[in-house]
């Protein structure tokens, strides 16, 4: 499944394990996309739901019938990662004896930032369409199709997006095969030595959407430049991959 997102203004998704500094990843990780896309189904659902004594994310549900999920940047957009320095309550934080003092109140932190006003991003979900029909009954295709029309949102709920298309496209898996892609893919999917082209690494985690679980960090390949944001197509050869017309998924 394809689907187009313009960007209000950008996003701000925070790096996993930081407290204080709060600095973003420079595109969505797949379990942002995910979210996003479970996000207007659980209107209907609820955002929670126990899994015997865990509290866990409605989002869980997509797991079994998503198989892959990545974004990219489309070829006439930009986009730049900054940090701003923002005025943040922190008493909350403090020791009882310093939460009265006005000198520890506030403090001056950090907040990382994707700046893209009006860029164009497509996101790509590899679907298992048993699973899916089994979750969502026989009108799945159109049920993810609306929930993808109903997207409002990346990250925390100021990074505003309208979705402009999306549809539901026919793929093949591949395997050992050289491809050329966009869309960043984890590290150990593909043989490093064969990439073509310009990348940098990204640190994700592993997909999973129970409460106080620590998920396993996992490192993506993001064809493109940094600074600025920049997605451009790499060519690699991958262990396993979905290819939808003339781009392909390693997952």
């Amino acid at each position: 499944m394809r689907v187009f997102a313009e960007l209000a203004w950008g996003y701000s998704i925070r790096l996993p394990g930081y407290a204080k500094r709060q600095s973003s990843h420079t595109l969505p990780p797949p379990s942002t996309l995910i979210g996003a896309l479970a996000y207007p189904v659980a209107f209907g659902t609820g955002e929670c739901f126990l899994e015997g004594k865990k509290l866990v994310s409605s989002a869980q549900k997509f797991m079994s019938c998503i198989l892959a999920a990545s974004a990219r940047y489309t070829e006439n957009s930009v986009a730049s990662l900054t940090e701003d320095i923002n005025r943040y309550l922190i008493a909350q934080f403090q020791r009882k004896e310093r939460r009265k003092e006005p000198a520890y109140r506030f403090g001056a932190i950090p907040v990382g930032k994707v700046y893209a006003p009006s860029q164009e991003m497509e996101f790509v979900y590899a679907l298992d369409g048993e699973s899916c029909s089994k979750i969502f009954g026989d009108k799945w295709k159109e049920k993810l199709i609306s929930a993808s029309y109903s997207i409002i949102r990346l990250g925390s709920k100021e990074g505003i997006v309208s979705i402009k298309h999306a549809e539901l496209q026919k793929s093949k898996e591949i395997k050992g095969e050289k491809i050329t892609t966009p869309f960043y893919f984890p590290q150990d999917s593909v043989n490093l030595a064969t990439i073509k082209n310009e990348y940098y690494v990204e640190e994700f985690w592993e997909v999973d959407y129970t409460w106080r679980n620590v998920n396993a960090p996992r490192l993506y390949i993001v064809p493109g430049t940094r600074s600025p944001i920049r997605s451009k197509v790499v060519e690699v050869v991958a262990k396993r991959v979905f290819e939808v017309e003339k781009y392909a998924i390693p997952f």
